[in-house]
């Protein structure tokens, strides 16, 4: 949960380039199995979520699809 508010932090620019990074973030999560992310305090739900806000606040709300089939 630190990461993903550090996450938050670093994409509150805008920066394309923070934006991959956050991207890339949520993909190594979603690579997870399930027991890790209960494990951490984290779920599916939280990953889809976060994803959901990243790319709402960059604009990008359709591009949220794109990951849905692995979420």
């Amino acid at each position: 949960n630190e990461a993903e508010n550090q996450i938050y932090d670093i994409t509150s620019d805008n920066n394309m380039a923070n934006l991959e990074v956050a991207l890339l973030f949520y993909s190594y999560l979603n690579d997870k199995e399930d027991e890790f992310l209960q494990k951490n305090n984290f779920s599916r739900d939280e990953i889809k979520s976060g994803i959901k806000e990243l790319v709402s606040r960059y604009g990008l709300t359709g591009m949220a699809d794109i990951f849905w089939s692995e979420i």
